[in-house]
């Protein structure tokens, strides 16, 4: 690859994180705006459970909180994620890091996540282009 070819996908690849990390954002907080419809389903329902001796309450509360936990979960890769985009688009050399090691564990996202996983990983890891524009910033 040559070098402006290698400039561009390092870009590429910043605005990917930018959007992955949109797409969690927006995941995040509709998992927990859910947690909070989810917990008011599960009030009702233990309150029918009170006054109705046959009826047995739903587990909503674990769902409510599992919910929860996954939600706080994508918001903080969210943020992970946006500052890893900002880091390979200003070429910081622990951005690349970062990126390698998100790209190896997307290879396992088949198909989508293995053609770009596979591509992060020659591009950040053994293109003598894509490396050297994280170079210039590892001396600084």
């Amino acid at each position: 690859m040559d070098k402006e070819n290698a400039q561009f996908f390092v870009k590429l690849y910043s605005i990917l994180y930018w959007v992955l990390a949109g797409l969690m954002l927006l995941g995040g907080v509709l998992l927990l705006a859910g947690s909070a419809w989810i917990a008011s389903i599960a009030q009702k329902a233990i309150s029918d459970a009170a006054t109705n001796p046959g009826f047995k309450a739903p587990p909503f509360p674990l769902t409510a909180t599992l919910f929860i936990i996954i939600g706080v979960a994508l918001l903080c890769m969210a943020v992970f994620y946006f500052f890893v985009g900002l880091g390979i688009w200003k070429h910081m050399f622990w951005a690349r890091i970062a990126a390698l090691i998100l790209s190896i564990l997307g290879i396992f996202s088949f198909p989508f996540g293995t053609l770009i996983g596979g591509f992060a990983i020659y591009l950040f890891g053994f293109d003598k282009y894509g490396i050297a524009w994280f170079k210039k910033s590892a001396k600084n």
